[in-house]
């Protein structure tokens, strides 16, 4: 990953978690958060629609793994995956689709797929926004490339 694409998005999850610490203050920090499922779905988060494509897991990207908590009790968590999946960007630029985080039963985050991409390539970034008060909250980064779209998924979840 290039040094100033990892800069923007610490800059991004840092402006994120200001913006939501309001809305998860009181949750405890005490373990690792379990990873947690992500898929792309049809729909949007407003009427989630059916599995279309299975992500990898997010999972903690945690130095702190094998040692004890320390630091803040509001900290957070960041978990992260990587992921090709064989579906031209244009068709999910072409009809409603979403990204969820958490089961279809009981999804924790979600972020509809569109956006302004950028002017050197076809890449973009959007929101995954908490559902109800899961704490839950990241971000996308999605980038065409060629006959597959490449996926990152930054997801920010509270220590429980």
């Amino acid at each position: 990953m290039h040094v100033t694409r990892l800069r923007g998005l610490i800059t991004t999850f840092g402006l994120a978690a200001i913006l939501s610490a309001g809305a998860i203050a009181g949750v405890s920090a005490q373990s690792t958060p379990p990873s947690m499922k992500a898929m792309v779905v049809q729909g949007s988060c407003a009427e989630i629609g059916a599995q279309l494509h299975s992500l990898r897991d997010v999972t903690h990207n945690d130095p702190r793994i094998g040692g004890s908590f320390s630091g803040s009790s509001t900290a957070f968590a960041v978990l992260s995956s990587e992921n090709d999946v064989r579906v031209r960007l244009s068709a999910l630029m072409g009809a409603p689709h979403a990204i969820v985080i958490g089961d279809l039963e009981n999804p924790l985050a979600c972020g509809d797929i569109g956006g302004i991409t950028s002017r050197t390539s076809d890449s973009f970034r959007i929101g995954i926004a908490a559902i109800g008060d899961s704490g839950v909250f990241g971000i996308a980064e999605i980038e065409d490339d060629d006959n597959e779209t490449e996926i990152d998924l930054y997801i920010a979840a509270p220590f429980v």
